[in-house]
């Protein structure tokens, strides 16, 4: 048996939290009431990109007007906030994002990464000043250990980092610094609150992943494979005390439909858990068995 779980639970980052950032909003032309745009141009309303679905389209506000607009996607800046992994904030070389999420934040990741060789996180109170401050280097390490694993072992690019051991200021600015490559991108940067559970993860833990790739086989035996996103898929058994069962359970519920990072000793995975079931195996433990999805 391993160690337990822990899940970084992130807030709803609004504008009115986003201090400052480096990232320009310069994507398309902001929607002008007066203007009339034609079929297939696209302009940015609230930090999000729309696709007008009509010539002669005058005076239809894009979230308000579904049969003359149709969204596309977050601007650049904000797609590391939305809630779809796939999409990207990209920026050479470096970005910086300051927020102020006036509650209490433990909690740091950022995931679906490209190019990023190094994350700086900063927590500044406005009455003690610098309470945090850490770098993390993100080297490709070996699949193993072993000298032969060292030298000659694949190595693939990590593509999320967390810091999960933020003190609790309610009064702080956090501002995370990304540096990189000139393909630098981030998928999605998660500020929240951290929760640990368990005393172990039972070992038989499954991984595997969800493929929406398109496989048809035609009248004459001809096979066409379209290739599409995939979600990873998690399956195990965490051990709890029976003293927290009742806990588990209420905060678990309060996670339904929310896509949250989960980290265990042998996976992290950024999505939202399909069901789980509590079994009361013992005088003072029980087993809880999760099924995590991630995100595309």
């Amino acid at each position: 048996m391993s160690d337990g779980i822990t899940i970084i639970k992130p807030l709803a980052i609004t504008p009115a939290m986003l201090v400052s950032t480096d990232v320009a909003e310069a994507d398309y032309s902001a929607y002008s009431a007066g203007t009339t745009y034609a079929l297939g141009d696209r302009v940015m309303d609230n930090h999000l990109i729309y696709q007008s679905l009509v010539a002669g389209n005058l005076g239809n506000t894009p979230s308000a007007s579904p049969a003359k607009w149709v969204l596309v996607s977050a601007t650049n800046r904000w797609k590391l906030f939305d809630t779809v992994s796939s999409s990207q904030t990209a920026q050479a070389t470096s970005m910086t994002y300051s927020v102020r999420p006036a509650t209490v934040v433990t909690g740091i990741a950022a995931v679906n990464m490209t190019g990023v060789t190094s994350i700086r996180v900063r927590m500044v109170s406005d009455a003690y000043g610098t309470v945090y401050d850490k770098t993390v280097t993100r080297s490709r390490p070996p699949p193993s250990s072993g000298w032969w694993s060292w030298f000659f072992g694949r190595r693939t690019d990590p593509i999320s980092s967390h810091f999960d051991d933020l003190p609790s200021f309610a009064d702080s600015v956090i501002t995370v610094d990304f540096a990189g490559l000139s393909n630098m991108a981030v998928g999605s940067l998660l500020i929240g609150t951290v929760s640990r559970w368990g005393m172990g993860i039972q070992y038989g833990m499954s991984m595997g992943i969800r493929d929406y790739s398109i496989k048809q086989t035609n009248e004459w035996g001809d096979t066409i494979l379209t290739q599409r996103a995939y979600a990873d898929r998690d399956k195990f058994s965490l051990t709890v005390q029976r003293g927290d069962v009742k806990s588990l359970r209420s905060y678990l519920a309060g996670l339904r439909a929310t896509p949250c990072l989960w980290i265990t000793p042998d996976d992290i995975l950024y999505g939202y858990y399909q069901d789980f079931e509590i079994l009361i195996s013992y005088s003072t433990v029980c087993d809880c068995d999760i099924t995590l999805e991630g995100l595309t």
